[in-house]
């Protein structure tokens, strides 16, 4: 009988030995993940940083200006260019041909309109 118990015990003993070898190769498993995961954000958190550098060395005023005098042939605004909204009408002629003030008040179906 004590041969049975003992035998019993040692069976339980490798059982939970067992249990206890695959637990911690899930815990490893689970730190290497845990570790590769770390890798992986630091990466990205460096990716992110480079990205942020790069967007705020292109989006620097003098750079935007230097591009905008290159590419575009835009000028100051010059004061005389400067009205009051009253004296639309007389600084542009074409916009009263587009104004429909009687019809449904809807300025871009007049507009439209006007282009047919």
């Amino acid at each position: 009988m004590l041969r049975i118990i003992n035998g019993i015990l040692v069976a339980c003993l490798m059982g939970v030995a067992f249990w206890l070898y695959q637990l911690e190769y899930q815990a490893r498993v689970a730190e290497d993940e845990i570790a590769a995961l770390k890798r992986q954000m630091t990466g990205e958190y460096e990716a992110i940083r480079l990205l942020r550098a790069e967007w705020a060395s292109l989006t620097r005023p003098q750079r935007i200006e230097e591009l905008a005098r290159k590419h575009l042939t835009l000028a100051p605004l010059k004061p005389e260019q400067i009205i009051p909204a009253r004296d639309i009408t007389r600084a542009i002629p074409e916009f009263d041909r587009f104004r429909k003030p009687d019809q449904d008040g809807d300025p871009i179906a007049n507009l439209l309109e006007g282009l047919e």
